[in-house]
């Protein structure tokens, strides 16, 4: 379980790189797709919600990502109304 600060640093971290270029990139999963129909969301409305994240939307991380060797994620979640 991570700090607040280690939270927040995280986050900051994560809009410079995206703000610097970094590409933000949805998996074309079964799941996040149906993830974006039942939100009723395109990908880019998906994207300003990720970079709009604050710390009291952390759930758990940092973690060894299972996909991809030596990469670590991190788990945000929040309620969204359609």
């Amino acid at each position: 379980m991570a700090t607040r600060g280690e939270i927040e640093a995280f986050l900051n971290q994560f809009r410079v790189c995206i703000e610097f270029g970094a590409t933000l990139i949805f998996r074309q999963t079964p799941k996040n797709i149906q993830g974006l129909i039942t939100l009723n969301m395109v990908e880019e409305q998906a994207k300003a919600r990720v970079l709009a994240l604050v710390c009291e939307d952390y759930s758990k991380g940092p973690e060894a990502d299972r996909d991809e060797d030596e990469k670590e994620i991190w788990v945000f979640g929040c309620t969204e109304s359609n």
